[in-house]
């Protein structure tokens, strides 16, 4: 029952996240265009996948306190925070490919 929970726990925070994300990127005009390499053919909000990230790191801290995975297992998914903080940042403001290099 408590894994039902969490993951329509985790379901619903990325659902009404990723709703509030998007109403602040199209006021922001955080908007990609798209161009002959972009996978959509209309403009899209830029940034939704943060929500994802939060509640994919909310489920993971629950599992954490509740469960008590390996240790080593959330820290290895845990490093996964860098790359959604680098993703988000270069969603906002588009980060050359230079400086990670």
């Amino acid at each position: 029952m408590y894994k039902i929970i969490l993951y329509i726990t985790v379901f619903v925070i990325s659902f009404i996240f990723t709703y509030f994300i998007k109403k602040i990127a199209v006021r922001k005009k955080i908007i990609d265009i798209p161009n002959k390499r972009s996978s959509h053919t209309v403009p899209t909000p830029r940034g939704g996948g943060i929500a994802l990230a939060v509640a994919w790191y909310v489920g993971l801290c629950f599992e954490f306190i509740f469960h008590k995975p390996d240790i080593n297992l959330f820290f290895a998914l845990l490093s996964g925070l860098i790359i959604a903080v680098v993703s988000f940042i270069d969603d906002i403001k588009t980060i050359s490919p230079k400086i990670l290099v």
